[in-house]
């Protein structure tokens, strides 16, 4: 059966079910403050937990939409990521409360699958993440006129590279706009806009959202090019973690410090450049500290863009036979028989342009990241394979 007529006879028994005399939409009423709806964390440092929001969270997911990214109720949404990811839902909640069209692809994201979505539902606005738009970049779909159509692109989840954006924008004469939010907070916290965006930046505070970059003698970072751990006050914050009875009784014992006061600590650090745009330098617990000082893993992952050999990598600390720290960077090849040519690479580019003491002290090859469901690198457990390897 073709894919328009799977689709019509879809929206055929939609209608059928809606008429039907026994079908009733009853309004429940809940105050603001009940709660709406658990999501579980992306899981990038180990254990997911349950965040659980409240009903009046869900209001300020439209906001973004409307003035980050000029959104109406003609708009078309697809956003390519299951439900159970905090960055989809989000997206979801604000594209029915303006009344738009919202497309979800029931079947796992993948290159083809969603390059058929596109060109089957002809979306305006496509929510995606890094490694997705990255493997689409791979398989040329960008330049597709599918694609060429969409009017805006949106990329969470994880930092966008530069490269990756460049190649998209240049393929498909549509940029992708960065953002960034995270399971705790459902509406986004820094975001690019149509008008005002900054590559390799996840964009500016969005209205109605305070932040600051803490250091780690605890003091306010005030000043522009330094970095420090983010956090956050927003309205719409999560009530709180939920937690089963094991991890309740080793949070007894060991408090959590995420939140501090109205402050949410997001874990992540950044950087604020002289106009304004937040940089995403790593997770905190990522950050790499090497001869006493820190070096952020974008800044050493990033500079092998456009190496042809190396499709990704991952910058890890570990301990050396010296007791030093030292950095390892993981390398994709783009094929198995290029895997010492993407080494050598690698090792000539970073040589050339980081100064010593930034430079990896191991290479290693992966036939692939450990990441979530959500896309997202899963750096403990590359420092776990290194110890046991040790």
């Amino acid at each position: 059966m073709a894919p328009n007529a799977k689709l019509f006879l879809r929206q055929r028994h939609l209608r059928s079910w809606m008429q039907r005399s026994e079908t009733e939409f009853v309004p429940c009423v809940r105050r603001p403050d009940d709660p709406a709806y658990w999501v579980m964390t992306s899981g990038t440092t180990g254990q997911p937990k349950a965040v659980e929001h409240r009903h009046d969270n869900v209001f300020a997911c439209t906001d973004y939409l409307v003035r980050g990214l000029a959104a109406t109720s003609a708009d078309r949404f697809f956003p390519t990521s299951r439900l159970n990811f905090a960055y989809a839902l989000g997206a979801m909640f604000g594209a029915l409360r303006l009344g738009a069209t919202l497309i979800l692809h029931e079947g796992w994201p993948t290159p083809p699958s969603v390059a058929a979505t596109v060109e089957l539902n002809q979306p305006s606005i496509v929510l995606s993440v890094p490694t997705l738009f990255q493997r689409l970049c791979e398989c040329g779909s960008p330049s597709k006129l599918a694609f060429r159509a969409v009017r805006c692109y949106v990329s969470a989840g994880e930092r966008l590279p530069p490269q990756v954006g460049a190649e998209w924008e240049k393929a498909s004469g549509r940029p992708i706009i960065d953002a960034m939010s995270c399971s705790e907070l459902v509406h986004k916290i820094f975001a690019n806009t149509l008008s005002a965006r900054r590559a390799g930046s996840s964009g500016r505070p969005v209205p109605g959202v305070e932040v600051r970059l803490i250091d780690t003698d605890g003091s306010e970072i005030t000043q522009s090019g330094r970095s420090g751990q983010l956090e956050v006050r927003a309205p719409f914050l999560c009530a709180g973690y939920r937690l089963d009875d094991t991890q309740a009784r080793a949070a007894a014992h060991r408090p959590t410090a995420r939140f501090r006061g109205e402050w949410f600590v997001t874990g992540d650090e950044y950087l604020r450049d002289e106009d304004g745009f937040y940089h995403h330098c790593g997770r905190s617990d990522d950050m790499l500290k090497t001869s006493g000082l820190w070096v952020s893993p974008s800044e050493i992952e990033d500079m092998l863009a456009g190496i042809p050999t190396v499709r990704e990598a991952a910058a890890v600390l570990r301990e050396g036979a010296a007791g030093l720290s030292e950095i390892v960077l993981y390398i994709v090849a783009t094929s198995s028989a290029e895997g010492g040519a993407a080494i050598a690479a690698a090792r000539a580019q970073l040589t050339r342009n980081l100064p010593a003491f930034k430079l990896p002290r191991q290479y290693a090859l992966a036939a692939q990241l450990p990441r979530t469901p959500s896309g997202k690198i899963q750096r403990y457990k590359l420092r776990a394979e290194l110890q046991r390897s040790a």
